[in-house]
């Protein structure tokens, strides 16, 4: 059986909840993230790529929204981010 690799960035935001359709927050940039994790397991089976799960908390953080603002808004990095792994939001 193929292991799963799980990639964890640490990092603080705004929590998501599973399954929800709803417009990312700055702190998040602008890849779409999942936010169902029993879902981005079958995708990432189906693929054969890896989860990215991005960690969470302190909403409204200014340090927080400044890497969203400029860190996931990157074309290169969110069209990596979306391209080669199955993007997570917890």
């Amino acid at each position: 059986m193929r292991v799963l690799t799980v990639l964890i960035i640490f990092a603080m935001g705004v929590t998501a909840y599973g399954g929800e359709a709803i417009k990312n927050p700055i702190e998040t940039g602008d890849v779409r993230w999942g936010r169902n994790f029993d879902a981005a397991l079958e995708d990432s089976a189906k693929s054969g790529k890896p989860v990215l799960v991005l960690f969470q908390e302190i909403p409204g953080c200014s340090g927080v929204q400044k890497f969203g603002r400029e860190v996931l808004t990157n074309p290169l990095l969110v069209e990596a981010i979306e391209n080669e792994f199955i993007p997570m939001l917890v």
